[in-house]
């Protein structure tokens, strides 16, 4: 009895498995086009989170002075820091403070609360009126002043923005703009 031989002496002929050069660039090719086409509006998504987060950041400070306020019994302000540009007032960060001698500005030796850094990615404060820079809160979480809106606007040819309304009784009132200035 004669045995027979395979092609490969011996080996078993196995089915060959993987992708052929022109799968392989079909599929990366496919891939190009769909980055190509999501590639803005991803762009457009993490603008519109960076301005939620700041959004969300300011309106946060505000409402942890009137915390701090009412918890302490004293009065509390969140000022502007760094170097106050008129028109773009909270632009370079804000920090929450303890206002002891009820002056309404931070001075050496107030505590400090907490500090915020400066806007990123091209977000910046618009006009607010009287150009304030600093909200004080009354030991009974009231407004120490007039009601005020601040206006944060997106990066520059983002229309997208948010109108801040800080109103006397304390509280904060959010709008979506789809213009901003």
């Amino acid at each position: 009895m004669r045995m027979r031989r395979d092609r490969f002496d011996g080996l078993a002929a196995t089915a060959q498995r993987g992708f052929t050069l022109v799968e392989l660039m079909v599929t990366l090719v496919v891939l190009a086009v769909l980055l190509a086409l999501a590639a803005p509006n991803m762009v457009s998504f993490v603008n519109n989170s960076r301005l939620r987060a700041s959004q969300g950041e300011f309106v946060s400070a505000l409402m942890l002075a009137r915390s701090e306020a009412t918890r302490r019994g004293e009065f509390v302000g969140v000022a502007a820091r760094g170097a106050i540009v008129a028109g773009a007032e909270f632009s370079g960060g804000w920090q929450v403070f303890i206002d002891k001698n009820r002056d309404g500005v931070l001075d050496a030796g107030e505590d400090i609360v907490r500090s915020y850094p400066a806007l990123s990615g091209g977000q910046r404060f618009g006009t607010t009126p009287a150009n304030v820079t600093m909200a004080r809160f009354t030991p009974r979480g009231f407004l120490a002043g007039l009601p005020v809106q601040f206006t944060l606007c997106g990066q520059a040819g983002q229309s997208k923005g948010y109108r801040i309304s800080l109103e006397s009784v304390g509280l904060t009132e959010v709008k979506e703009q789809t213009t901003c200035s």
